[in-house]
């Protein structure tokens, strides 16, 4: 096998391995109505944890408040009190499923024989199970226009971290997660 041919099958072969590695994916919807480019200043909707929504680790909370203050910092929108007026009003929610991890590797035997120009094979399949249990957490972020108090945008992102650990990894997934969430915000007009 050439050097060309075998770096053609390794690339071949890692794509779906990587494809497989990132559980995370971003769903957005929005009002196609509203122009977002007069959005300026955005305010939270509360300054407190609600428990049944988000994170009940004061910690991951206050990892998805800076974490969503940064990336609308960078974007350039203005942060304001709670009390005072603001073009869009932000929240999110997160809940966490449990699911066990899903093996897509397979074992499988077969048999054939060949005769002439025919053959006959059979061959049986099956998936390699880890067994291991991980909790997929689902980022809800939400934009409300100010003055309509209507949802106009929000995003779903779905990742893998632990939501009670302080851990300085921990910090990093949440903010790459709402990082990918907020790439997609402000829609862009088609």
């Amino acid at each position: 096998m050439s050097a060309l041919t075998f770096r053609t099958v390794i690339t071949i072969i890692s794509i779906p391995l990587l494809s497989a590695c990132a559980s995370n994916s971003v769903q957005p919807d929005y009002d196609p109505d509203i122009d977002f480019s007069q959005y300026k200043s955005y305010r939270w909707l509360s300054d407190k944890a609600n428990p049944k929504t988000q994170a009940k680790n004061p910690f991951v909370h206050s990892a998805i408040i800076q974490a969503v203050d940064n990336e609308l910092m960078i974007k350039k929108y203005f942060k304001k009190e709670i009390s005072e007026n603001s073009d869009f009003i932000i929240d999110y929610n997160l809940t966490v499923e449990t699911r066990q991890r899903q093996s897509s590797t397979r074992i499988g035997f077969g048999t054939g024989t060949h005769s002439g120009s025919s053959s006959v094979g059979i061959g049986m399949s099956f998936p390699l199970t880890s067994g291991t249990i991980e909790k997929q957490v689902i980022l809800v972020i939400e934009i409300s226009d100010s003055i309509k108090n209507t949802v106009t945008w929000r995003a779903t992102g779905t990742d893998v971290f632990s939501v009670k650990s302080a851990s300085s990894d921990t910090k990093e997934r949440v903010k790459e997660s709402v990082n990918r969430i907020l790439a997609k915000f402000p829609p862009i007009k088609k």
